[in-house]
This record gives C-alpha cells, structure tokens and sequence, in this order.
C-alpha cells in the first residue's frame, strides 16, 4: 500500500470502497485485483477468472497482512495480555478495547480478566475487511495495545434480531424471517446439572447440542447464570457455579466461563446462541448471593456477562425469573438501558412479565419476554403480534412438571399457533422433572416437523404470511395465514372439512396437507381458485396443515 501507485482506469484502493471485498491491501473486483500484489502472484493467477473460497482468501490475507490474523464474520477474535502488575480485584480493573470496523465505525468492548495474569478480550466482528483496535485501562501494562486482524467470510446467518421493516417480526441479520425457538438443555434432572457444568467436548454436551439441532432451536437455555450451592441447586457441582463458592458477587469461577464459552463457540457453529436469564427467584435470589440492587457486585457481574456472552451472533438477554418479587420497576428499566448501552452487537433486550413475573414492562424493551405457563389462544397471540416488537413466549412450557399441565399436544399446537400469528418464539422445555425418554423423543419429533416445514416447506418464506382467520369459513379449532396471491396455511385443529377462500388467487395453485403428528404428506394436487373451496382432511391426518400455494 505504502508504494502503489494508481495506474490508468484504476481506482486507487480505499477501506471505505464498498463495491470491493477489501483485506488489508487486497482488493477484490470481479475481473480484476487491485495492487498491490506480490510479483510472483502476477503470473500465477489469470484475473480474469478469479474465484476465491474462504480457504484463498485466508492465504491473501495471510500473504497482505504480517499478522496472519484471519477471523470468520460473526466468528470471534480473541487476545490475550498479560499484565503481572495488578492488584487488588482483578474483576474490577477497567479495561475495553476500541475496534475500529473497515468502514470507520468505533465499537467500543469490554475485556476482561482470564485468569492469573491474563486479561482477554472476545470481539465479533461484523464487517468484511480489515480491523484495527487499541486497548485502553487504569493498568499501565494493559494500556495502549494495538493489534488487527482480517475478517473473511463465513457460514453463518448473522444475529436474530428484530426486523427493521416489519418490527414485529424475527429474522436473521443477514437472511430470511424465522420461528426462533428457546429450548431448555439439560438444566438439572434429579437434582444436577447435566449440561452446563460441562464444556463442548462432553459426550452428553455433544449429545444435547444434536438434538437442539434437530428440532431448530435457536436459543439454548440452561437456568439462570447466577446461581449457588443451595435450594434446589444444592447438588450441582462447582464446574455449573458462574462464582468461586463462598465469594459469589466477588470471584468469578473461570471453569463455569470458560466451559460456557466452549459451549457457546459450538452452539454458534450449529446456528444456535443462548436464551440469557441472568437471576432465579426464592431461596437463589441474587440478594441471597451478596448481590444487591446496582451494587459495585451487580455492575461487576453485568461487565463479565457482557464480555464474555455479547461477542456471539444469537444472543437474547433478560432480567430473571419472577423479577418483581426482588426489583422494582426503576431497577428494571435501568438494566435495559445498560444493556442497550453497552452491548456493542444490540442484541435483544427485555424483562420478563406477565404470569408470576409481575407487570412491569421495560420502557425501552427491544422485544417482548412473555411470561404465563397456559397453551396460548390465537385471541391472545395475535394481540401480541400488533405490538410493534417481536415476542418471545420465555416462560417454560415444560411437560414434566404439572405447572400449566403441558403435555406434547400442547406443546404442539402452541409451535403452530406461534408459527402462523407471525413466527412468536415458543420455548418448549423437557429438560425438567422426571424425564420420560419416549415422551421426550415424540415431542422431539412433532417440533422438527414443524421446523421443517416453516424453514424448508413454505414456498415464499415466513415473513409475508400474515394472520387471518377470515379467509376460512368454519372458524372455530382453524386457524389460517396467508401470503395473498402466493400461499396459504391452515390450521385445521379441530380436524374438520374446511372451506376456504382462494380468490386471492389469479391462477390455477397446488395444495397438499401434513400430518403435524407424525410427519406424513399428502400428494399435491392442482386446482383452479374459486370464492369457497371445500378441503375434507384425509382420512387418519391428525391435526394436519392444509398447504396452498401458487402453481
């Protein structure tokens, strides 16, 4: 960069060009690279052909930049400091770097302390191109550190976050609308933790992570993050405690961290994050473990949370179980505005209300953290979806406790009745109570075909198929969306022949039905629309969809 010279027709390079993949000094454009280039790569590489894969784009950067630093979009760097002149609280030095983006932007993160004499920071860059940053600290020796790093691209979607177009919808960052799921993994079953004691290569990890997977969850939830040996926690063992024991609020417990972010890194490889409840209620209430109300303990613990969970894609915060029965409404509203503040990623932020979680709904909440343990009715699913936020469902719906008395019925129609009054998260839950395997399996099952059929099924995609019931003439047990002129969906819980009206339709459409018990399709049959068409369910469907779409 320091010698180019701008020859005929070129464009001299620039981090700011956003018509070119940049990575510090090479700069690609479809028939052409840009110098400069080391001379033995001119007559290696016919321009004129050029294609890159990830793996060539990590050599070019490799071979432009000493420093070899290539990181995936939406992947993390990390860094380690040492700093050995520290005292007191490690947890309470001030240090954050500034990463400055290849189109100017500053994001501002904190880092923090790894253990012994090591300070860290995990950044998740969200730019192609060439990254840069500085660190800053009250500690001399972690003062004024310079790095940077490429960012190339990687595999995955990006952040579920609101959609800025239709606000009351989810969708990735940088793809399609979707049903997020939050999904209960392993919180304790006969008293233990069976999942976030452990890191990312455990067996029973590995096994949890796979069928997360397979019934699409997005958020993996695993029990409050603050907890201690006590309650109904009082046989988790210490590697599941986010403290040393004995200094909750004060010492962080490096193996629970570091196991989570393990986790963590693998979950967001699968196209999964974390559902983060940061207290629990009753005899566990942060109170009870030397965390008070904006205490120096709170805002230690709200800096490691943010450093060590915000720098991944899919992340959703919340306040705590039952939060109005140890913080008021103030408290509240201020956690959500630190959270906005200070996550550099924005992702997600609200209080849970509604059921035993009180009434207080954050001013500034960026989606809506429903609480109440009953099958939802549409009545109430679509007076949420007029809200201008998207809704998270955060209350368990768990099968093995007779809180709501769920069953995988329920369950079930709860995942339909979500999926089309505009794609609300459920969160279905078998993580708790006495497990029954087979139940497990079967609920497992119906969630999938649900999945499959929302990411895969859908002609024209979830995010124009809009609620309404009208469209079908027998209400009562029916519920129906539709895409106008492209795709209709049915509901046909009460398992009746249904009369629908196609006139949307201006030429001739297809239609199939599913079984949303065990998967089973019909043939797809062509028809041409009319005002009201007749569809009896096939014989031995049980709750099945009824699919209409263009031809």
């Amino acid at each position: 960069r320091r010698n180019w010279k701008p020859q005929e027709n070129e464009t001299p390079p620039t981090h700011n060009n956003r018509s070119r993949a940049v990575y510090d000094g090479c700069f690609l454009e479809r028939g052409k690279m840009m110098r400069p280039q080391p001379h033995w790569m001119l007559g290696f590489i016919q321009m004129n052909q050029l294609f890159l894969p990830s793996t060539l784009v990590a050599l070019f950067c490799l071979v432009c930049n000493g420093t070899g630093e290539v990181v995936g979009k939406w992947k993390q760097f990390r860094k380690t400091f040492v700093n050995q002149t520290w005292a007191g609280n490690p947890y309470d030095l001030s240090f954050f770097g500034i990463f400055t983006s290849p189109t100017g932007k500053r994001i501002r993160h904190y880092g923090f302390h790894g253990g012994r004499n090591d300070w860290r920071i995990y950044f998740m860059p969200n730019e192609l191109g060439h990254w840069k940053y500085t660190t800053f600290s009250s500690d001399g020796e972690l003062d004024g550190l310079k790095g940077e790093f490429d960012c190339v691209e990687s595999s995955l979607k990006g952040m579920v976050v609101q959609d800025p177009d239709k606000p009351n919808r989810w969708k990735y960052s940088e793809g399609g609308h979707l049903m997020p799921i939050l999904w209960g993994v392993g919180c304790y079953r006969d008293g233990r933790a069976h999942f976030r004691g452990h890191g990312a290569d455990n067996a029973l990890v590995i096994k949890a992570l796979k069928q997360a997977e397979q019934v699409g969850a997005t958020w993996l939830h695993t029990c409050a993050i603050v907890l201690k040996q006590d309650d109904w926690a009082k046989n988790f063992p210490v590697e599941a405690m986010p403290y040393v024991p004995g200094k909750e609020g004060e010492i962080f417990n490096l193996d629970y961290w570091d196991n989570l972010n393990s986790r963590l890194d693998k979950a967001r490889d699968l196209g999964m994050g974390h559902y983060v409840m940061l207290y629990t209620d009753d005899g566990l209430r942060p109170d009870r473990l030397g965390i008070a109300p904006d205490s120096r303990e709170e805002m230690r613990l709200y800096r490691y949370v943010m450093a060590r969970i915000s720098p991944y894609p899919i992340v959703l915060w919340d306040t705590g179980i039952d939060i109005s029965e140890y913080r008021n409404a103030n408290w509240i509203n201020a956690f959500t505005d630190w959270f906005i503040q200070n996550d550099p990623w924005s992702h997600p932020v609200s209080s849970r209300h509604g059921g035993g979680s009180g009434n207080v709904v954050p001013a500034n909440q960026t989606y809506e953290s429903l609480g109440g343990a009953f099958l939802p009715t549409r009545e109430h699913l679509l007076s949420l979806y007029r809200k201008p936020i998207p809704t998270a469902h955060t209350d368990h719906w768990r099968i093995f406790i007779s809180r709501g008395r769920w069953n995988n019925d329920k369950i079930r129609k709860a995942i339909w009745r979500c999926a089309l009054t505009g794609g609300q998260a459920p969160f279905p839950d078998y993580s708790q109570g006495p497990f029954d395997e087979e139940q497990f399996l079967t609920g497992n099952k119906q969630i999938a075909i649900a999945m499959d059929f929302i990411q895969k099924g859908l002609r024209y995609g979830l995010g124009d198929l809009e609620p309404d019931d009208s469209i079908v003439r027998n209400t009562s047990g029916i519920i129906a969306a539709i895409n106008r002129g492209k795709e209709v969906v049915v509901f046909n819980e009460a398992n009746a022949e249904i009369l629908v009206n196609l006139s949307s339709f201006d030429s001739a459409v297809l239609y199939n039905w599913l079984d949303t018990k065990n998967g089973r399709i019909s043939t797809i049959k062509n028809m041409e629309p009319s005002q009201g068409e007749i569809f009896p369910p096939p014989e031995g469907y049980s709750e099945p969809i009824l699919h209409i779409f263009r031809n």
